[in-house]
């Protein structure tokens, strides 16, 4: 179930961009979409991987882990925020950099937006955490295909009046 959800929240908005704004506005939005994930690479996958082994070494002790969890959560956004800010800062400074195609200068508005919705998936890593600590971890599988669900829904709802920004504001709302 998570798999299947994951592939339609990552692909479904691309899909209704291709209806809705035409081919050209998909490869506008995947390009800034892909800038905008270095937020993943960089921030959000290392943060993940660092916390596995710390949570599993403070199983046995669920009221420190909480605390633990809690903390590193709040640390985690803080200074993602800052992170993203400066990130975004230069997003159509990177754009002009990496490409040399005009149109793709476009796409730098949704840069900010899906650098945003990564900060917030990696917090809700620490949702994830807690869910298969106390052996809940379907509600996680049920939860991203309500969130896969949604997300093509606000697609639909925010494309037509936002454009490429529609598609990164529901992005950020799924997250």
């Amino acid at each position: 179930v998570s798999a299947v959800s994951n592939s339609l929240i990552q692909l479904g908005d691309r899909y209704v961009i291709k209806i809705m704004l035409g081919v050209g506005s998909v490869g506008i939005y995947s390009f800034s979409y892909s800038m905008a994930a270095i937020i993943s690479v960089l921030l959000v996958m290392p943060n993940k991987m660092a916390m596995q082994p710390i949570i599993l070494a403070k199983e046995d002790e669920p009221d420190k882990l909480k605390y633990l969890l809690n903390r590193y959560a709040i640390l985690y956004f803080v200074f993602g925020l800052i992170f993203v800010l400066w990130f975004s800062a230069f997003s159509k400074d990177l754009i002009y950099l990496i490409s040399s195609n005009e149109e793709f200068a476009q796409g730098w508005m949704i840069i900010p937006i899906i650098a945003f919705a990564y900060l917030l998936h990696g917090l809700g890593n620490y949702f994830n955490f807690g869910m298969a600590l106390v052996n809940k971890s379907y509600i996680v599988s049920l939860q991203t295909l309500l969130v896969a669900f949604t997300n093509i829904g606000l697609n639909f709802l925010l494309i037509p009046f936002f454009d490429m920004i529609g598609a990164a504001l529901a992005t950020m709302f799924r997250y």
